[in-house]
């Protein structure tokens, strides 16, 4: 199953990222634009505490010269507690962040896991929303813009398998997927360069 996240905007509609929900339990997200992280945000975590656990947020600096573009940047949640940052280029997949921790315990003991933070492109660089030659059916998730001179914002957080229902109101979606929800949250920011910043707990 893949959900495409959209703008409308008063001219057309533009597809800003994806979630993708694959058979095995895994959840991937990725921008459809090019994106940029910092340097530093290659690390690997193999370490987890269950009781005793540390927040790192991996936040995207301001100063953009101090950023690395990435090339189709996706970050993705393996039920087996496994989590990857890859991008693709001419070597294939490579693996930019990994690390571990077990969602289901975590949620266990709270009502949420915070975990993707992003920031598209200004929507007026983005393409026009178009099937492909061959693609498989899509869900829309779509946020109305007041233009197309803005970024959209997302937030996408582990929460309880029951937690909402559907869409909570027209800028915010449950989505349930085996033994995990995401929360997905779209706002409005001005417009920047496309970023991805994410949480992990050690």
């Amino acid at each position: 199953m893949r959900k495409q996240i959209c703008c409308d905007t008063p001219e057309r509609r533009v597809r800003i990222a994806w979630v993708s929900f694959q058979p095995d339990g895994s959840i991937s997200f990725g921008l459809n634009d090019r994106t940029y992280i910092s340097p530093k945000f290659r690390a690997r975590h193999f370490v987890w505490n269950a009781y005793n656990r540390v927040r790192i947020h991996y936040e995207v600096p301001s100063d953009q010269s101090s950023l690395e573009a990435v090339q189709n940047p996706y970050f993705t949640f393996h039920p087996a507690v496994w989590f990857h940052l890859k991008a693709g280029g001419p070597r294939g997949d490579e693996a930019l962040f990994e690390a571990i921790a077990d969602v289901a315990l975590v949620l266990q003991q709270k009502s949420e896991m915070p975990w993707l933070r992003s920031v598209s492109g200004r929507v007026a660089s983005l393409p026009t929303a178009r099937a492909r030659s061959g693609e498989m059916p899509v869900d829309e998730l779509s946020i109305n813009g007041p233009s197309e001179n803005v970024s959209v914002s997302m937030a996408l957080d582990f929460v309880k398998p029951q937690a909402g229902q559907g869409m909570e109101h027209m800028s915010r979606w449950y989505l349930r997927w085996q033994n995990v929800a995401i929360r997905l949250s779209l706002m409005f920011t001005y417009p920047q360069i496309a970023t991805l910043s994410w949480f992990h707990f050690h």
